[in-house]
């Protein structure tokens, strides 16, 4: 096998399990910041929302994907709210960066709400050409450039006291980054949830349908269920499409402070060799009004 036949199988293969297989990030605990998911909840509440995820996925295995988050919202007026999210992702040799400005636009409708969203920004794609070796462990001596390009998503939330429901559509100008003499399309992803919450007293029963899909390609489907504990703790459990079980928990640690853990892993034993799934969340709300901080929140 020649050296540039090597490098190209390293390539496709990169490719082939970083762009065509995973090309967005996985999530089990959208429910701790909704915003990050379904970026109409911005401004929901009168206060700023700031916060930290990160996500380590099949752990033990080289080149598994690994997903680092910020961010944050706030209301800007009594029908607008906006944030900002920044998300850093590696895949195999693969690094992906997403930058994201966020309006959102919500009424009232018979004590409930609506919301929509538009988030302009940039994706960029790069290459770690030190990591690829051929098969006599030379490294690789090409320097590929980096890309970037505009994208948008577009988002429809519906919130009440107990129901939220919404819909997010990422990647609407499907963005095509180039390098390495290789096209790195990013299709359209459409993620859509509906969660429910049942008080019992101090407690609540939370259950979180939710699926993703691309336009004529391929769907997952999670169910879940949620029990929040004397309005201090939310421990649940689910289950995804392709044999994957996850738990969760998040801890209201007082002051407007919540922290989150999560974990998963294939119930078939698919990846014998990974620990499984591994996300941690920190978030942090500013009250901006007195009001802001009366009512107990089964959705944030």
């Amino acid at each position: 096998m020649t050296r540039r036949l090597v490098i190209s199988s390293i390539l496709l293969l990169s490719l082939a399990g970083g762009i065509q297989a995973q090309q967005m990030w996985m999530y089990n605990a959208h429910q701790f910041n909704i915003f990050d998911v379904n970026h109409a909840f911005a401004g929901q509440y009168d206060d700023a929302s700031f916060a930290l995820r990160y996500r380590n996925q099949w752990l033990n295995i080289k080149g598994a994907p690994r997903t680092g988050m910020l961010s944050m919202h706030a209301p800007f007026g009594k029908s607008i709210g906006g944030g900002m999210q920044v998300r850093q992702e590696s895949i195999g040799l693969h690094d992906w960066t997403f930058i994201k400005l966020v309006i959102a636009y919500h009424f009232e409708i018979n004590q409930s709400r609506l919301a929509f969203a538009l988030a302009p920004g940039f994706v960029g794609a790069n290459f770690d050409s030190g990591g690829a070796y051929t098969v006599t462990a030379e490294q690789t001596n090409f320097v590929p450039q980096g890309s970037w390009a505009l994208n948008a998503d577009f988002s429809v939330l519906y919130w009440s006291e107990r129901i939220l429901a919404g819909i997010q559509v990422s990647n609407l100008s499907t963005p095509d980054l180039s390098y390495i003499s290789v096209a790195g399309v990013l299709n359209r992803h459409v993620d859509a949830f509906v969660a429910y919450t049942y008080p019992i007293d101090r407690h609540a029963i939370k259950p979180v349908l939710s699926t993703r899909f691309i336009p004529g390609g391929k769907l997952s489907f999670d169910a879940s269920a949620q029990f929040f504990w004397r309005e201090q703790i939310w421990v649940g459990a689910g289950w995804r499409s392709g044999n994957s079980i996850f738990g969760l928990m998040e801890f209201e640690l007082g002051k407007g402070l919540r922290a989150g853990y999560t974990f998963d892993f294939f119930s078939n034993q698919r990846l014998p060799s990974s620990r499984g799934s591994h996300e941690i969340f920190l978030a942090i709300n500013f009250a901006l009004s007195k009001s802001s901080t009366q009512s107990i929140r089964y959705f944030k």
